[in-house]
């Protein structure tokens, strides 16, 4: 299969989100009504995958008002790591309300939304295991840890450490939920400790 090519290209940094056309950043203007701010921390992780993976999505901007509805914190990213141009996307809004509804829940509804933590314990298990930097994924190493060592806190220890021969074993009672992300880490440890047994029961 042949390799995709991105849209476009702002210097060394790829597009590949439809988008109506690359505007330099500097003359973007920011809606000064967004009630989202984004911490310093946000903005550097932002602006590092912006670098790596490219532009995903582009800047919205309302044809009726020149203003960003839609990326405001993609913008400050940009500025950040100092790409110049962005890509926009122009949208036709029918009234002031009707856009600066649409910039509130673009805002609110990301925060609406509810993780499975299974769910995103596994995922992330399972890119550790490739070469990729983990903050591409919006997490820094130590959300990362806390997320990966959550389901530690739901494992009962049955004789923590029974001696059997020359042999540890290590029985553990464990919820099925967290079943995947345990046998991860079981796989890394026996890796390292191939004398060891490990037991896994339902709890």
């Amino acid at each position: 299969m042949a390799k995709k090519k991105p849209r476009a290209m702002i210097g060394d940094v790829s597009v590949w989100c439809v988008h109506d056309e690359i505007v330099a950043c500097m003359a973007l203007k920011p809606n000064p009504k967004n009630p989202n701010t984004h911490p310093t921390s946000q903005i550097e992780i932002l602006g590092k995958i912006i670098q790596k993976q490219g532009w995903r999505a582009p800047i919205t901007v309302s044809k009726r008002s020149g203003l960003i509805v839609k990326g405001h914190g993609r913008l400050e990213a940009a500025l950040k790591v100092g790409i110049t141009k962005a890509p926009i996307d122009y949208q036709d809004y029918e009234s002031e309300a009707a856009e600066h509804a649409d910039m509130v829940a673009d805002n609110r509804l990301a925060e609406l939304a509810e993780t499975d933590i299974t769910k995103m314990e596994v995922l992330l298990s399972e890119l550790s295991d490739f070469d990729i930097d983990m903050e591409l994924t919006g997490f820094n190493a130590d959300d990362f840890q806390k997320i990966t060592l959550k389901d530690q806190k739901d494992v009962n220890f049955e004789n923590e450490i029974n001696y059997e021969d020359d042999l540890t074993q290590i029985v553990l009672y464990c919820a099925d939920i967290h079943l995947e992300g345990i046998k991860k880490k079981i796989d890394a440890i026996k890796t390292e400790y191939p004398g060891l047994v490990v037991r896994i029961k339902n709890a």
